[in-house]
């Protein structure tokens, strides 16, 4: 996974940046509706975070609303053209699976046309670090791309469905009830969302607590602690039992992180998804 991000850095470093605004700066019209949502459920003069803010390309409605922006994105030639034309606004290089470095909080938050790029075992901690980074019951604006017709085959057998390697570029179209199901886990609810314009629009909500442990929705909780490398394996489907059904959780490549399964009552502490018995974390 570090390997591939920092392929994905480097594209946009020095295929896309120079080149962003031109081939993609044009703003739709239900992004630019959803962020007139955003910004008018954010208060006054309040701080937004853009988290993989690319180039600035959603700014100008932001900053006509009298808002705050601070921006963030993994790529430094991204936002070094975002500077070039917003020089007021701060940013920094930070990629969405370190939001948690952020020290601040914000009242309303934005993810634009990023989450396309994280892969299934980030996508937890992302959401969890765009909920850290709000002052609940803060807003937020998230889009998920949605692919334009059937996928093509897998190039590779360690890929799991939704994700696509082509032309050297990554992207990752998951399932709608694991989004649900990973936005609710990380404290999000939705209030408004729309398909229109080849993205899912999502704007949401985030309240001072988490959702309930073992709700239909929470599926597993992941802890941001990595494990020794020795003990990192193939790539697993996890599974957890509902009733009498077994059904998938999310794909994991154990062993990155270490899961709380949602069930206590039924899976108490912490423990390996593969059960290999390396030492739960303290």
């Amino acid at each position: 996974m570090a390997e591939r991000r920092a392929a994905s850095t480097h594209r946009f470093d020095t295929i896309h940046s120079p080149r962003y605004d031109e081939n993609w700066g044009t703003v739709s019209p239900s992004h630019a509706a959803f962020v007139a949502r955003l910004a008018g459920l954010v208060r006054q003069g309040g701080a937004v975070l853009d988290a993989a803010c690319g180039t600035g390309k959603y700014w100008p409605a932001l900053l006509a609303a009298g808002l705050r922006i601070t921006g963030v994105d993994q790529s430094a030639g991204m936002l070094a053209q975002a500077h070039r034309k917003f020089p007021e606004v701060p940013t920094r290089v930070l990629a969405l699976q370190d939001l948690a470095a952020l020290p601040g909080r914000f009242d309303g938050l934005l993810c634009v046309d990023a989450l396309e790029y994280v892969a299934p075992e980030d996508w937890a901690v992302v959401t969890a670090g765009l909920a850290r980074v709000l002052r609940p019951p803060a807003p937020a604006y998230v889009t998920v791309e949605l692919p334009a017709g059937p996928l093509p085959p897998p190039a590779d057998p360690r890929q799991l469905p939704g994700e696509v390697v082509e032309g050297g570029g990554y992207h990752y179209y998951p399932p709608r009830h694991l989004v649900r199901g990973w936005l609710e886990a990380a404290g999000f609810t939705v209030a408004e969302e729309a398909d229109a314009d080849s993205y899912w629009h999502l704007l949401l909500t985030h309240g001072a607590a988490a959702a309930r442990p073992g709700s239909s929705s929470s599926v597993t909780r992941v802890l941001a602690t990595p494990v020794p490398s020795a003990h990192r394996v193939a790539r697993v489907w996890l599974t957890e039992p509902m009733g009498a059904a077994l059904y998938p959780v999310f794909p994991v490549r154990c062993h990155s992180h270490w899961f709380r399964h949602g069930r206590p009552a039924e899976r108490p502490g912490w423990r390996c998804s593969a059960r290999c018995g390396a030492p739960a974390p303290r």
